[in-house]
């Protein structure tokens, strides 16, 4: 693991230096993976399982991919 710095106002930084090593750690894995969602690096598998998920229920509410093709997506009524 390698370490980064982040600035934070100074009551923040110090509940941080009082909090306990479990809530740190805890803390910490949080933030990773919130950081590496934001940057795109998550786990693939997972980012595609829920892409599959999203497409089945769009599908299951008429949204399909014909429907929804940029090329001609303003020319079809959706409702």
């Amino acid at each position: 693991m390698e370490k980064i710095s982040i600035e934070v106002n100074a009551d923040l930084a110090k509940a941080w230096e009082d909090a306990s090593a479990d809530f740190k750690k805890e803390f910490s894995e949080l933030i990773e993976s919130q950081i590496k969602q934001a940057l795109g690096r998550g786990d693939k598998e997972k980012v595609l399982e829920y892409l599959d998920e999203l497409r089945s229920k769009l599908e299951s509410r008429g949204l399909t991919q014909e429907i929804l093709s940029p090329s001609d997506f303003f020319e079809k009524e959706i409702i």
